[in-house]
């Protein structure tokens, strides 16, 4: 992918066409999902370390990581319209993941790293699209304990829960959400209760931020570039023929 997006952290399937941002620039990339390059620009906002975006009834939503969202409801032109709403929740906050759920009129943001979370824990909060509330409590938690996780997969190592993005599978409706930094991609029920988890190689994975389907199942992950290049991983549906 082009180097200025070197620093992408979110993707989102939009028609066609991938939809990213990166952590430096209030700017929406339209995104050809065959070559990674770069279609056209939209600026929605001020700079920012903008995480994650998702589409949801043909808006864009971009979560900032100090649980910020932003709503685009413009997705054509070269300038964004649309409203901020802010996270009132006092303490020290990192939010990477922002999740929508099939029929559902809310959104869902994801601690990576908040200081009321310990370490193998992951705050989940609300956001009513209605009312354009964000909720102070969270209402659940996503844990990476051993005792936690599904004993079908034998994890050897202690796991950060510490998610980067987050998103639901098209023809499952399972969430799948991936962590850079913990190295894992988990499979949840829409209750957020973890299915299956698997450990991601680092050599493929080197920094994985994004995560979307196509409206097929097929799969898409981007990895910011650290000190290489970022890059697209696209994986095929393998299910049911």
């Amino acid at each position: 992918m082009p180097k200025k997006l070197r620093e992408i952290s979110g993707i989102a399937w939009h028609r066609d066409e991938i939809l990213a941002i990166e952590d430096e620039n209030g700017i929406i990339y339209r995104i050809d999902p065959k070559s990674g390059e770069i279609l056209s620009e939209q600026k929605f906002g001020k700079p920012g370390d903008y995480e994650d975006i998702l589409i949801f009834e043909d808006k864009a939503w971009v979560l900032r990581s100090d649980g910020a969202i932003f709503q685009v409801e413009n997705l054509t032109g070269k300038v964004g319209e649309g409203n901020q709403f802010s996270f009132e929740r006092k303490g020290q906050r990192d939010f990477e993941t922002l999740l929508a759920i099939p029929n559902q009129n809310q959104l869902f943001l994801i601690c990576k790293t908040c200081s009321w979370d310990k370490k193998q824990e992951a705050s989940i909060f609300r956001f009513d699209i209605m009312s354009g509330k964000l909720s102070e409590d969270f209402i659940g938690k996503i844990s990476t304990k051993k005792e936690d996780l599904p004993k079908e997969n034998e994890i050897k190592r202690n796991l950060e829960a510490q998610p980067s993005s987050a998103a639901i599978h098209p023809i499952t409706e399972e969430i799948f959400m991936i962590s850079s930094s913990g190295k894992w991609l988990m499979v949840l029920d829409q209750e957020f209760h973890p299915k299956e988890i698997y450990e991601l190689d680092p050599r493929l994975f080197n920094q994985p931020e994004g995560i979307t389907f196509d409206p097929k199942g097929n799969l898409y992950i981007s990895n910011e570039g650290g000190k290489g290049k970022p890059n697209l991983l696209f994986f095929p549906y393998q299910g049911d023929s």
